[in-house]
């Protein structure tokens, strides 16, 4: 009987301490999960606001006369499965992926696609398949950029082409 009695007591400790040792890495984990959620709640406040900021901030730079001026034009075809494919043709212009960030040199770059006046892409190139429209009138703007990102502009004028699109 006594020798049962002393099992039942270590029992009891044992599960008391394993109770603790438990308890207190849940309560920790606990706690670094939070910390956790509000560091990533704050990166991506942060990035928000980077984005923002940096939309609000786009320079814009004049095309140099010296040079033969870039131009943009736009098609939108419907896609026969969903969307519209993008094709944009420039004329004294050359698409410069590979300096995307750099310093702006006259007449590359890369393009902006924007879906009622808001940003949906870079473009390194003549084709986009844009999906996912809502029903109604949008209106589709390709803008020519520098490598910085900065507007080419000429006289006063972003350099871009604009169409309506309806989506039924």
């Amino acid at each position: 009987m006594e020798s049962s009695r002393q099992y039942s007591l270590v029992f009891v400790v044992f599960a008391l301490v394993v109770g603790g040792i438990v308890g207190y890495v849940i309560r920790d984990f606990s706690t670094l999960n939070k910390t956790q959620v509000k560091e990533k709640s704050v990166v991506v406040e942060k990035k928000i606001e980077e984005k923002s900021d940096h939309t609000a901030d786009h320079t814009e730079i004049e095309v140099s006369t010296d040079l033969p001026l870039p131009s943009v034009s736009l098609i939108l075809e419907k896609d026969k499965m969903a969307g519209y494919n993008v094709i944009v043709n420039t004329d004294n212009f050359t698409f410069t992926p590979e300096k995307v960030n750099l310093e702006p040199v006259s007449n590359e770059g890369h393009a902006h696609l924007y879906v009622d006046d808001v940003k949906i892409t870079r473009l390194y190139g003549q084709y986009y398949h844009l999906n996912n429209l809502s029903r109604g009138e949008h209106e589709i703007k390709v803008t020519l950029n520098a490598n910085d990102h900065a507007d080419w502009m000429y006289q006063g004028e972003h350099i871009q082409a604009v169409q309506k699109v309806t989506v039924e």
